[in-house]
């Protein structure tokens, strides 16, 4: 029984996960529907999104998930690829 719960608590993280990442691109795409988000990577080191895509995001973010994106967290790496920000953002919602 409790294996039959561990595997159930298990997909419903995975399930979470998964919403959760599908709400993040809908707010980035919310924000320039002309970016392929999951199918890039270095999105700010490559300027694929610039500074006013990027202070979209910043309010996107914060609207979407109710968290306040600090000075600290506001670096290339947390922005250059949609794992990045939702690392950023699952750090934040904890």
């Amino acid at each position: 029984m409790e294996t039959v719960c561990a595997a159930m608590k298990s997909i419903y993280i995975e399930f979470q996960e998964v919403t959760n990442m599908d709400e993040l691109l809908e707010a980035l795409k919310r924000v320039n529907p002309n970016i392929d988000y999951a199918g890039q990577t270095g999105l700010y080191t490559n300027k694929i999104i610039d500074s006013i895509d990027m202070t979209s995001i910043l309010a996107e973010l914060e609207d979407t998930f109710d968290i306040e994106i600090g000075m600290e967290y506001i670096i290339p790496e947390n922005f250059d690829s949609v794992e990045a920000m939702w690392a950023m953002v699952q750090e934040l919602m904890d």
